[in-house]
């Protein structure tokens, strides 16, 4: 990478507008030539890193001298390493409060901060992920793993069978590799579908690498990769089939192909489900697991998770949470809760359990609400939804679980409603979830109510021209009757 021109300039006003009048020696004015020199002759990112030798050395040598400092502060901040460059610039500022540009360096920490913040939300973005393995160092993203390819047709001229043959069901799963940069939410780059063997008689079909764009959601809790795949056409001929041979392999079409990913979690919780504000990110209980650990230990729906095993909670990530959280079965986490409202804390220390265990023993209480299923701090309680969607983490349950919460949840009837639907859904949710295509029916049904949830106003005037075109129908018919 090279480094831009207008930069260089403006770092090197900066070094030249510094303080060589100060008493300091010479040796380390020495370095601070070197550090100048180092700059005007970077032509890429690594030669930068001779600038920040030398003017290490100056500052080490006259460590009261504050250009060093700022000046290893502007460099550290253009080699990616904000942690380092917000260091030196409140080192700069303890020694030189009077700056004519402390104002400017202030803003900058702050800017350099919030970097810091965003990085290290991405970076706990790295592990396993609907067995991808995902990694975020810095901008850098990949992720790796093994999913079906694009279908295969297969033409087999002569013999006894003549016509296309659908093989995608026998294709082997082949390793795809995404590998890009994150910028916030969003991700770029370049996937690469490794080569594979089509059918017995070693139809090679070729490596392909192509662009992709990705979206991490708000929550942290799904990354979404779109990426083109390419259908290929594989020729065969033969006496009969099982003694064929290829002959060829073809590009037919690019489809565009969508990889839903979600964190492969333990199996061990501590049994709730928690509702993230929006305004101060500070996870809210909204319900306990009944006999689960966070049960036991006396938290209650509405006490609020300050700290997890001593990390503050407040602007952390759903999945960010939720990892903390769980862990394995017989492990213990400290967090510290705000009882309802308050302002009182208190630090509990709860053992995860098996969530498939407290599942288990609440199916034996058939007196309780819910009781066929049981939540946790990464179940929605949305069971239909989740088994059409496959996920508590996909976008749209998110969506009906915040408008339950938000909508539902504050007022008797809706609480009535809930409890109901918690109690008779869950055998309907289990026939939904081994039955592919009625779990597309079901999408296909909850998608206009989503929909209606996201967009309220825009659902409004549907139905006002729904409304408005079925009365013009029926007064016309009313009006002409012998217009037909």
């Amino acid at each position: 990478m090279r480094i831009s021109t207008a930069w260089l300039v403006g770092v090197l006003l900066v070094l030249s507008m510094s303080s060589w009048a100060q008493d300091v020696p010479e040796e380390a004015r020495r370095y601070m030539v070197r550090g100048r020199t180092a700059i005007e002759m970077a032509k890429t990112m690594d030669d930068l890193r001779y600038a920040v030798k030398e003017l290490e050395h100056a500052a080490r040598l006259a460590p009261q001298w504050a250009d060093p400092h700022f000046n290893l502060g502007v460099v550290q901040e253009k080699l990616g390493n904000p942690g380092a460059a917000v260091t030196s610039l409140k080192r700069y500022l303890v020694l030189a409060p009077e700056a004519v540009d402390a104002a400017k360096v202030r803003d900058k920490i702050i800017a350099l901060e919030y970097m810091q913040e965003r990085t290290a939300q991405a970076q706990s973005l790295s592990g396993i992920w609907s067995g991808y393995t995902v990694r975020v160092e810095g901008d850098r993203f990949t992720a790796e793993g093994s999913s079906r390819p694009a279908p295969v047709q297969v033409i087999f001229h002569g013999g006894v069978l003549v016509g296309d043959v659908a093989h995608a069901s026998q294709l082997p799963d082949v390793i795809h590799r995404f590998e890009g940069q994150i910028t916030g939410a969003n991700i770029k780059g370049i996937v690469t579908r490794e080569s594979f063997i089509e059918g017995r008689s070693g139809c090679d079909v070729p490596l392909e690498r192509s662009e992709f764009s990705g979206k991490v959601n708000d929550m942290g809790t799904q990354i979404v990769l779109r990426f083109p795949r390419t259908t290929y056409r594989a020729d065969y001929t033969g006496v009969f089939w099982g003694l064929e041979n290829c002959t060829g392999v073809s590009a037919k079409e690019a489809q565009q192909a969508e990889l839903a990913l979600e964190p492969t979690l333990p199996t061990g919780g501590v049994g709730m489900e928690l509702r993230f504000d929006t305004v101060d990110a500070v996870p809210e209980v909204i319900r306990i697991f009944p006999g689960g650990p966070a049960s036991q230990m006396g938290v209650r729906s509405g006490d609020r998770i300050l700290t997890i095993d001593g990390q503050v909670s407040r602007g952390l990530r759903g999945v960010d949470v939720i990892k903390r959280l769980r862990g394995e079965p017989g492990t213990t986490v400290v967090v510290r809760i705000e009882r309802g409202g308050s302002g009182t804390s208190e630090d509990l220390t709860l053992t995860r359990a098996d969530l498939a265990a407290m599942v288990a023993t609440q199916q034996a209480d058939a007196g309780a609400v819910g009781a066929k299923k049981g939540v946790s701090a990464t179940s929605s309680g949305c069971f239909i939804a989740t088994a059409a969607y496959g996920s508590p983490f996909e976008v749209h349950v998110a969506t009906l679980r915040e408008f339950r919460d938000r909508h539902l949840l504050t007022h008797a009837p809706g609480r009535w409603f809930v409890a109901q639907y918690y109690e008779h859904s869950p055998p309907i949710a289990d026939y939904i979830r081994e039955r592919e295509g009625l779990r597309a029916v079901v999408r296909s049904l909850l998608a206009p109510v989503v929909q209606a949830i996201r967009y309220p106003l825009l659902a409004l005037l549907v139905l006002a021209g729904l409304l408005a075109a079925l009365g013009y129908w029926r007064y016309g018919r009313r009006v002409h009757p012998l217009a037909q």
